[in-house]
């Protein structure tokens, strides 16, 4: 019994070291996810700034002037750099999130998502964002390098790809629900989001999705056709479901190509798949 005990004991002190190497830091106060798509705006792309808070890093307190609402403030400053380190874009504003229940695990279940929309020409960029909360004084800070695409010149193209955490529609309108912190281990399905652009004459184009595991094994795929015999759109708005009951914990590389008759696109991206309960990205327990 002595050496079973100490066995145990030995495997529980090497499961918490494990946990401590892959918790988050105590200070990363929100996700960011930072998405390029087409825009009207002339010359310009939009750019969509993702930042989600999640409720249990937040400190409420009791609203003055709402009863039964709790309140958390912060701070949320967002700047944008060109490739030569200029700043083209600064913004700083006073945020607040609000709940009525402040239950542990209500918080920590639930997340609020400020949006924020940028048109920028195209070319490289550095976006930094930052959340300064009031009332602990903690400051978490990230930064996203993107690519700002010239989706109106090229005959064939690509959006970014956002990772769908819930998908549902109101009136014939499709509401979506960003994975902003592009991790998918709560879900049982999600969705891939993204438009491909068509500036050209021909009359159908195919479109091919996989997603490919550390390994580079491919796990899904999926194919459809998107036909213009019946009118010339220029945006297409697709949605691609992919389960994830036969997915290992790990990190995912998405990888689409839209072809037509004489042009092709292509564009990746990434998601993960991993436990809130146990944030170890291992695939099997024989592993551990």
């Amino acid at each position: 019994m002595r050496i079973l005990f100490t066995i145990i004991a030995s495997a529980l002190l090497y499961s918490s070291s494990i946990f401590s190497q892959f918790e988050k830091p105590q200070n990363d106060l929100f996700n960011l996810d930072v998405l390029n798509f087409y825009s009207s705006e002339g010359t310009r792309s939009r750019v969509d700034i993702y930042v989600e808070i999640p409720l249990k890093n937040m400190e409420f307190k009791k609203s003055k002037a709402v009863k039964n609402n709790f309140i958390a403030k912060f701070d949320l400053n967002i700047d944008v750099k060109d490739k030569e380190g200029n700043v083209i874009y600064n913004n700083v504003s006073k945020e607040e999130v609000t709940t009525k229940e402040t239950g542990q695990e209500y918080l920590s279940q639930n997340s609020q998502i400020l949006t924020r929309n940028l048109f920028l020409p195209p070319g490289e960029y550095k976006v930094a964002v930052s959340v300064y909360e009031l009332g602990t004084k903690k400051r978490s800070e990230k930064e996203r390098d993107i690519k700002v695409e010239d989706y109106t010149t090229p005959p064939l193209s690509i959006s970014d790809v956002m990772i769908v955490s819930r998908l549902s529609s109101n009136e014939g309108k499709k509401i979506i629900t960003p994975d902003v912190q592009r991790n998918v281990g709560v879900v049982d399905t999600f969705y891939l989001f993204y438009y491909v652009y068509k500036n050209n004459d021909d009359a159908k184009i195919d479109v091919n999705c996989r997603i490919l595991d550390n390994d580079k094994k491919e796990v899904y795929s999926k194919s459809e056709t998107i036909d213009f015999t019946s009118g010339v759109a220029f945006q297409n708005q697709l949605f691609m479901a992919v389960p994830t009951s036969d997915l290992g914990y790990g990190d995912y590389t998405i990888e689409i190509s839209a072809a037509s008759s004489n042009y092709k696109a292509e564009t990746a991206s990434y998601f993960e798949n991993v436990s809130p309960d146990f944030p170890v990205p291992l695939k099997d327990i024989d592993q551990l």
